[in-house]
């Protein structure tokens, strides 16, 4: 078992990738596969990676004041973090097309 994983530092933001090695599968065939994931997250202008997305809504949702980012697009998980988090904190997201990016936005309430 095997992983690889992939970052690349931007001007204002650190992206990220990662795949893991699966049977059967070339080494070389998950190394190109990476840097393919890892060339989308930085030609997309997104300012947060899928993933990083996913975990950071509960600190922007901690912190207080307004808050926002883009990313490629909003996983199943962050939908439903940020149900969750509208169910118990005073807080309101909301999340919106942004050219080929998705713009969430929270506020406090």
């Amino acid at each position: 078992m095997g992983a690889i994983v992939l970052a690349a530092q931007m001007q204002h933001t650190l992206l990220g990738v990662a795949t893991t090695a699966q049977r059967g599968v070339p080494a070389e065939q998950l190394g190109s596969e990476t840097g393919r994931l890892l060339r989308e997250e930085i030609l997309s202008g997104a300012t947060l990676d899928i993933h990083a997305a996913d975990q950071v809504l509960i600190y922007l949702a901690l912190a207080g004041g307004s808050s926002r980012f883009l990313a490629r697009n909003l996983s199943s998980h962050a939908a439903t973090t940020i149900w969750l988090l509208e169910q118990f904190l005073p807080v309101r997201f909301s999340v919106s097309p942004a050219g080929h990016l998705v713009r969430i936005k929270m506020k406090p309430n």
